[in-house]
């Protein structure tokens, strides 16, 4: 297996990103990193002229250094989880690890607990659920059941992403992720399966 890290942005050493900044193409597509979703089939290529193909996340989230606040800890890292997710997916990444620590600071972390008692007698509670869970959470929906990712093709004048999977009983799962912050009201979206016709969509 071959493991890699990456980090959206970082605020390590004071460092800080936009408050929307997880909304942007960087934040999926770092501009400096070697193993970001559009990058990273080079390592892919050559793990497999090995004859090997697990390429991993080993560690990924939002912000580097324990996240930021108000961005790493608000809706838009449940929209940023799902995209980048599934932008590895596409790539060919066999799968991430969402990392975080036990840090009042990590405002990256997908939940937190909180215990009573003495070890070895501490009984632990979830006392926070924060949003990128429930992309996580998103995420498993579209890969479940062994599923392989379809081509989509998006059409739209909107801040959309659009991915289409289908798993071992042919079930389809289509995944919009909006990520318009201007725009109101309605807008069109024109979504194509290669090989699918018409049908009918319900949402979850």
């Amino acid at each position: 297996m071959l493991d890699l890290h990456y980090y959206g942005g970082s605020h390590c050493n004071g460092k800080v990103v936009p408050a929307d900044y997880l909304l942007s193409s960087d934040a999926i597509n770092h501009p400096t990193s070697t193993v970001s979703p559009n990058r990273i089939g080079g390592y892919i290529a050559a793990l497999n002229r090995t004859g090997r193909g697990n390429v991993r996340i080993g560690e990924v989230n939002s912000v580097a250094c324990g996240g930021q606040d108000g961005v790493s800890n608000t809706f838009q890292s449940a929209l940023w989880v799902l995209d980048e997710a599934m932008s590895y997916a596409e790539a060919g990444v066999s799968g991430i690890n969402i990392f975080t620590i036990a840090n009042a600071n990590a405002y990256y972390t997908p939940f937190r607990f909180s215990h009573t008692g003495t070890f070895p007698e501490r009984r632990y509670t979830i006392s926070q659920i924060n949003p990128i869970y429930y992309g996580m959470l998103a995420v498993d929906e579209m890969l479940q059941s062994r599923a392989a990712l379809l081509p989509a093709s998006l059409s739209t004048s909107l801040h959309i992403k659009a991915y289409a999977t289908a798993d071992e009983h042919d079930k389809i799962r289509v995944l919009l992720i909006n990520k318009e912050e201007d725009q109101a009201g309605d807008g069109d979206v024109v979504l194509h399966l290669a090989g699918h016709g018409d049908a009918i969509v319900s949402a979850l």
